[in-house]
């Protein structure tokens, strides 16, 4: 029997829990996040997910006898409620345990997993007199402990604050593409042995009406702690497939990289995202490079491999982006399904003063070649570093002295102007 979501009912038994809490006495609400469940998914479907999440709610039951209405309050979330509690530090207690039962080792079906979580919580009435805001304020805080990387936050009123800040973004974002105001910018690639631009890279831009131009680290973000990612993830593969494939009635053809987030990737839907944008711009599978990043290939190997072993089962090409900054094993070479690694540019950057880089740089070179991969420099911003890069072998590489990232207009009149034998030209 499925684990249904049932934030109504979840809110609903805060509201009663208030209304009967004895004066002097108090009582907190817990939110926990838990993560990696798309490994399970992946390998044996939505059916042995709702095991899992009953397992772990039965966990947390068991191990907080006091704990009322364990429920699931959204895809991977799980809210309790803690009441009669004579001092706030009772809740930090709570929070732990609830976090060592979630996190103990679950068998289902021939699976064995062990989850990351993370959890917040807001205090009645310390926090707030008002069961809504609990629920909110236990939310916000679980998602504060997400981010900085602590397994569990109580509410604050400094988490309140950048709290109504994101959530105002995100409301601005979740209207960003029906006024129009995302769009795609592309910087070039460069081979180095035919000099020629054959691919480019699409970066998603938005211009807010009032903030301007919000950086990409910042709704990127926001995205993908919500659902928008794979709204913005589809906009993006069908917008960059469009544009790129109309450059062909000026006879140019391009591959271009877009950029997958990881609850993208292990979207159900991706793979008929991705055929569907394909089939839509009558592009060549070939010419999409899906480009994920190397700490979401080594979270979860084998749900990863299986997934890009498909892409590239129909002629997608795969690049590993921002390889070297994580903790990869070189034995992770033999089974990569993928065609192309992106040598992170804080690598590249201090090539010419720091040997160690250097040498980091042309290692990856060597193995990625010995095992048929093809290697993307990053952040080549002068012509030293381009011809450095060329002498240990390097195929592609972008960055600022090739040029800026810019508009499809831009980017046509460009590739146009370009000439292997020429100064490059200027894109502003």
């Amino acid at each position: 029997m499925k684990l249904s979501i049932d934030r109504d009912g979840f809110q609903e038994a805060i509201r009663a829990s208030v209304q009967s809490c004895p004066t002097g006495s108090q009582l907190a609400v817990i939110a926990i996040s838990l993560r990696n469940m798309h490994r399970l998914n992946v390998l044996a479907g939505y059916a042995e997910v709702d095991v899992l999440l009953r397992k772990v709610r039965d966990s947390i039951d068991t191990q907080l006898r006091k704990a009322t209405n364990v429920t699931r309050i959204g895809d991977t979330k799980i809210g309790l409620i803690i009441p009669d509690l004579s001092s706030p530090n009772l809740a930090l207690v709570a929070l732990d345990r609830a976090l060592e039962a979630a996190r103990l080792p679950f068998e289902v079906g021939d699976q064995r997993i062990r989850l990351e979580a993370h959890a917040g919580a807001a205090l009645y009435p310390a926090h707030t007199q008002t069961a809504s805001q609990l629920m909110i304020y236990a939310e916000s805080a679980m998602h504060a402990a997400g981010k900085s990387g602590e397994d569990s936050v109580l509410h604050s009123s400094i988490i309140e604050e950048a709290t109504l800040e994101a959530w105002s973004l995100e409301d601005d974002l979740s209207k960003a593409l029906a006024e129009r105001e995302l769009f795609l910018h592309y910087q070039p690639q460069l081979d180095l042995r035919s000099h020629q631009i054959i691919g480019c890279e699409a970066l998603m831009r938005w211009r807010h009406p009032v903030r301007g131009l919000v950086s990409p680290e910042q709704f990127i973000s926001l995205a993908e702690s919500t659902s928008l990612i794979t709204v913005l993830t589809e906009w993006a593969l069908q917008t960059a497939l469009r544009e790129i494939s109309s450059l062909a009635d000026v006879g140019l053809e391009l591959s271009v990289a877009v950029n997958i987030s990881p609850s993208s990737l292990f979207h159900p839907e991706f793979s008929l995202m991705v055929d569907s944008a394909l089939s839509i711009w009558d592009m060549a599978p070939q010419r999409l490079i899906i480009e994920i990043t190397e700490s979401v290939l080594m979270a979860d190997p084998q749900a990863c491999i299986r997934i890009l072993s498909e892409m590239r089962a129909k002629g997608i090409r795969v690049s590993i982006d921002d390889f070297g900054t994580g903790y990869s094993s070189l034995a992770y070479f033999k089974t990569i399904p993928a065609d192309e690694l992106k040598i992170d540019r804080s690598f590249v950057l201090n090539m010419l003063e720091s040997a160690s880089d250097a040498s980091i740089v042309e290692l990856v070179i060597d193995l990625a070649h010995k095992f048929g991969l093809k290697v993307v420099a990053e952040g080549v911003e002068n012509e030293a570093l381009q011809r450095v890069l060329e002498g240990l072998g390097c195929d592609l590489v972008q960055g600022y002295h090739l040029s800026r990232p810019m508009s499809l207009e831009d980017l046509q009149r460009w590739l146009l102007a370009y000439s292997p034998t020429s100064a490059l030209p200027s894109n502003g």
